[in-house]
């Protein structure tokens, strides 16, 4: 379960809420209504991601109810069979299949986890969902991503995929939640390595050695595998726009943290 450049193209985004009709309000997107919203994101995610393409969904990938077939665009797990690629997830606090999911009755429980991965398979089209501490069941190892193989002189750079960053919450939040299941720091002797996450919105882009791939800060499509690692190599491009001209949503701009 491993995305790479060697065949086939690799993006990461996170953040979709497709049919969540408050996200809008909570996160000032440019958006009258949820069905332009859901509109925008698939067909940005279309235009650019390939049916073989691989794509990691960094959490919270859809909310509201589901109904096969769908009833409204509410209906935010299905209109995920609508994009495009492998998709995997790795399970946000949003995603009714994460090991953490509370939703106001109580905890998350096995029986309750285990049927709704199931459903964000069949329902959603994923290919394969990590619901717990972003960890791969198989190894109980940390998600780990080659962004480039080893090429000549220059050496695999790989990330480190989580719904949460380390430290940090969404403008939302007064303090950061789930401590349990983000990455821990690699301690002060050691660097740690670079983290591809979600979570936040629209606090920042780039915060030291982490890159947020949620859709407010990437103009509501996902982002490759090559973007990021000029990012990584090169820094975050400042943005285009001025003044009052800046968009929420554009790449890099100071409204987003840079």
């Amino acid at each position: 379960m491993t995305g790479s450049l060697f065949a086939r193209k690799t993006w990461f985004t996170a953040d979709l809420h497709l049919g969540h009709e408050r996200i809008i309000s909570l996160c000032n997107r440019p958006f009258e209504t949820v069905d332009e919203m859901n509109k925008t994101i698939i067909e940005k995610w279309n235009e650019r991601v390939d049916p073989q393409d691989t794509v990691w969904v960094l959490g919270n990938a859809a909310s509201g109810a589901m109904h096969t077939p769908p009833r409204s665009t509410a209906d935010g797990l299905v209109l995920c069979n609508q994009l495009h690629g492998h998709k995997i997830l790795v399970a946000g606090d949003y995603d009714q299949c994460f090991h953490g999911y509370w939703d106001g009755n109580g905890a998350q429980t096995v029986a309750r986890r285990d049927f709704w991965t199931a459903q964000y398979r069949d329902a959603g089209g994923f290919a394969d969902v990590v619901t717990g501490k972003a960890m791969l069941k198989r190894t109980g190892k940390p998600v780990i991503v080659p962004l480039r193989p080893e090429f000549g002189m220059a050496p695999v750079l790989s990330v480190q995929l989580s719904h949460f960053p380390r430290a940090g919450d969404s403008p939302l939040d007064s303090s950061d939640r789930y401590a349990r299941y983000r990455p821990r720091p690699a301690g002060a002797s050691k660097v740690d390595p670079w983290l591809v996450h979600g979570h936040v919105h629209n606090a920042w882009t780039v915060n030291g050695r982490q890159v947020n791939v949620g859709v407010d800060v990437w103009d509501f499509a996902p982002v490759s595998a090559e973007t990021l690692l000029s990012v990584i190599t090169e820094g975050m491009p400042s943005c285009d726009c001025s003044g009052e001209s800046h968009q929420m949503g554009t790449p890099g701009c100071v409204l987003n943290g840079g």
